[in-house]
């Protein structure tokens, strides 16, 4: 099942894959960077799958092959110093969607191919696994532009791959390739480019059939880690992992190790 919130070039669109929910960036013009109106629709789709209880993986990946995603797409975009409270603003709304990417209780998959830059790196980053084709090219190129990113997409880059290599990444801001992003563990695994697509199928397929309640315990016990995180996010680990505990999937967890067949998990 396919769902375009706002179809054509320069869009987001939303596949159904069984229980993955594919998110599509789409403007392959201009390698898949994200107008302001990309955003909204990134939006949109975030709605969709809250609201779709079949869902139990996501999938991020930019249209056709030659990028993942550029960065933000500055056509139309004025002057930052006419309006710098306007810009501001803007951005507050670009890292509050970012925060609704991460804090999916599924699972969310990036599959690289090609060019992952600047903000497109950053979404990678909010998903849980990157999985990138062997000819895939990551960067931040910040410090040639002039920009900088918020100290939340920093400190993500930092839990992976280090302050060392995060440092050659935000002021060297050159390219490197997917074997570097693996050594590094910026990616957790690279396949050939052919395989890329298929692979991540399979892979999201494989997530699917985990109990749900058991993976979004683990993101939020994960998540709880984080330096900023509240006392409160913590007492959720600990109640989510209660209520895997005496949930129905714990019990029929059990009985098909049991019975040596595959588990049916709902989810509740």
């Amino acid at each position: 099942m396919s769902a375009s919130v706002q179809g054509g070039p320069g869009s987001v669109r939303l596949e159904h894959r069984g229980a993955a929910s594919w998110l599509i960036f789409d403007n392959v013009d201009r390698h898949n960077a994200m107008s302001l109106a990309m955003w909204q629709e990134l939006d949109a789709a975030l709605d969709v799958i809250e609201r779709r209880a079949q869902t139990r993986v996501v999938v991020v990946r930019g249209e056709g092959e030659r990028a993942f995603m550029s960065g933000a797409d500055l056509r139309g975009v004025e002057d930052t110093r006419a309006n710098p409270e306007g810009y501001r603003s803007r951005l507050e709304e670009l890292t509050r969607i970012r925060a609704r990417l991460a804090r999916l209780p599924q699972p969310v998959v990036a599959m690289i191919h090609g060019y992952c830059l600047g903000g497109g790196l950053d979404i990678a980053l909010r998903a849980d696994l990157r999985i990138a084709a062997e000819t895939a090219q990551f960067g931040i190129p910040a410090a040639r532009l002039g920009i900088a990113y918020p100290a939340d997409a920093i400190e993500r880059l930092c839990r992976l791959v280090g302050t060392g290599n995060a440092n050659a990444i935000l002021l060297g801001a050159d390219r490197f390739g997917a074997d570097e992003a693996l050594r590094i563990g910026l990616v957790n695994r690279v396949v050939p480019a052919g395989e890329l697509e298929p692979h991540v199928a399979a892979y999201a397929e494989k997530l699917g059939g985990n109990a749900p309640l058991s993976m979004a315990a683990a993101k939020i016990a994960i998540a709880s880690l984080d330096r900023h995180a509240s006392a409160d996010l913590s007492r959720q680990a600990d109640e989510a992992a209660w209520r895997c505990q005496v949930s129905d999937d714990c019990a029929e967890g059990r009985a098909a190790f049991l019975a040596k067949r595959p588990p049916v998990f709902m989810g509740r």
